[in-house]
């Protein structure tokens, strides 16, 4: 249900900017050559970060005690990623085009760390009353790293703000990410903001670009967070 919420969310926000594009378009005489094909390669800067303090009498009351005392935390992080993609875009004028995109970022790690407040160890000692066999000790790891692949997709309204062989370029547009979680995806609604060059040698065109991802609720967090993209693509036009 969530993931078909966040698809008519996708295709309605590009909907309604490709409808906003399109009276402008309209005034100008589109160029030749407007059809665009990019691969894509760089980085997602992704670094949201969670903490959270439990009561060590909520512990107890739950049958579970550490051979030490302090507060216990958790915490989880999730970390940045290569990321490689490939684009369409058109232009519907000479300085207005619209695009659609998909790319894979493989290599985020999810680290999820439990603080008893024990020492700073790899391990730490906890008591589970009640296992048989009485006094049983377990020793439990106190961090777990998962890989996370995250797929991004979505659509953006370009604006080229010079003309020429170099131009500066302003983007929006919206999409959405889907995070593989192995036993679960969490996938989100997603807005996009950025900008970046464009140098056209015939052609082949080259892009160089920052946009930032914006996720409304992220799955570590729940809350707001940037997902900043740095990218390089080599793209042909015809």
């Amino acid at each position: 249900m969530r993931e078909r919420m966040n698809a008519r969310l996708v295709t309605t926000g590009f909907l309604v900017l490709a409808a906003l594009a399109l009276p402008a378009a309209a005034a100008a005489q589109a160029p030749a050559g407007r059809n665009e094909l990019t691969v894509f390669a760089g980085m997602s800067l992704a670094s949201p970060e969670n903490s959270t303090t439990v009561d060590p009498t909520i512990l107890q009351a739950r049958s579970l005690t550490t051979i030490f005392p302090g507060v216990v935390r958790t915490e989880v992080s999730l970390d940045g990623s290569a990321e490689f993609g490939a684009r369409y875009g058109r232009y519907l004028s000479d300085a207005l085009s619209i695009s659609a995109d998909f790319s894979i970022a493989p290599s985020h790690r999810l680290t999820q760390r439990l603080d008893f407040g024990c020492p700073d160890l790899r391990l730490c000692i906890l008591n589970l009353p009640g296992l048989p066999p009485p006094g049983f000790t377990l020793l439990a790891p106190d961090e777990l790293t998962t890989s996370v692949v995250a797929y991004h997709y979505g659509g953006n309204v370009n604006f080229d703000l010079l003309k020429g062989a170099i131009r500066p370029t302003v983007v929006a547009g919206v999409g959405a990410v889907s995070y593989d979680l192995g036993s679960r995806t969490e996938t989100q609604f997603a807005l996009r903001v950025g900008g970046g060059l464009r140098a056209d040698t015939g052609p082949i065109v080259i892009r160089v670009e920052v946009v930032d991802v914006i996720l409304a609720d992220h799955f570590v967090t729940k809350q707001a967070e940037h997902d900043v993209h740095v990218r390089v693509g080599f793209g042909v036009k015809w």
